[in-house]
């Protein structure tokens, strides 16, 4: 689309793919072809569609067969807009978006700043699509170009470590356990972080009540966390989602394993383990 009279051209729920330029382009004045459009604050400028602004994907989140791509756009104030989500096996060579295969919408509503956030929940695992979006204006029916891509990429497995107790530390009880968890690509984060307790006398595990056969998984709660990284602890009572560590009786001196497990956005897992040794009065 091209000049200020090329408005109202709605572009949704098409497959755009495979182009030798962009999937959609709204040349500007003196723009050269197959250039993206860049957005400007506030949107109001004029041109094809008036130069409507593309949304931006600022999250992906993907795990058990569920997939959560959320985003923000920043255009005109007050006003209603339709998200339109593609995903494409691959991106145009601007880094700009195409559209393959529609995913889906969201409607939003811009507040008096002109932004507004969006999410689009997909069942399914998409990793390796390249994913981009559309903004079109309810009223007036402008449609944007694509925005950047993103990719979901198979990701690398998180990292995580034991802070608090250290390898073969003497210990009189088994409170205050605690370390962190990294993901190795900020974007999906660190989602869950669980823990397990082991005496290595018998084999048996810790249930937050008793000792057995089965592993079982002892919840943790994440604090201070960035996109990339969280803080995981384990107080001794978590009533509701955690029961009680062992102690008193049920924590006989000996060697114990701990070990934790943390998983990221797209469900990758690291672990570490490590040997303690409860002794009374601990070191």
């Amino acid at each position: 689309a091209t000049g200020n009279s090329a408005t109202g051209n709605s572009v949704r729920g098409n497959s755009i793919a495979n182009n030798g330029t962009l999937g959609i382009n709204l040349q500007m004045a003196g723009e050269a072809l197959g250039r993206p459009t860049l957005n400007d604050r506030s949107d109001d400028d004029s041109g094809a569609n008036t130069g409507q602004n593309f949304p931006l994907i600022t999250g992906i989140a993907a795990r058990d067969d569920k997939t959560i791509i959320s985003g923000k756009l920043e255009s005109t104030t007050n006003t209603a807009f339709v998200i339109d989500l593609h995903f494409n096996t691959r991106a145009d060579a601007s880094g700009y978006g195409e559209g393959e295969t529609w995913a889906g919408s969201a409607r939003v509503t811009t507040g008096s700043t002109g932004t507004a956030s969006w999410s689009i929940a997909l069942a399914g695992s998409f990793i390796g699509e390249t994913f981009s979006a559309t903004a079109t204006d309810v009223r007036t029916q402008n449609s944007s170009e694509f925005g950047p891509v993103k990719t979901i990429s198979p990701d690398t497995p998180p990292t995580v470590a034991f802070s608090y107790p250290q390898q073969n530390a003497n210990v009189s009880d088994v409170s205050g356990i605690r370390g962190i968890a990294r993901d190795s690509i900020a974007g999906s984060g660190i989602s869950l972080v669980v823990f397990y307790i082991r005496r290595q006398s018998d084999g048996l595990y810790w249930n937050s009540a008793a000792w057995g056969y089965r592993p079982y998984g002892l919840a943790t709660l994440l604090q201070n966390g960035t996109p990339s990284s969280a803080n995981w602890a384990r107080p001794p009572l978590l009533p509701g989602i955690g029961g009680v560590l062992p102690s008193g009786a049920n924590l006989k001196p000996g060697a114990y394993t701990l070990q934790v497990v943390a998983y990221n956005g797209l469900g990758n897992k690291a672990t570490a383990a490590i040997t303690i040794n409860v002794v009374p009065g601990g070191a």
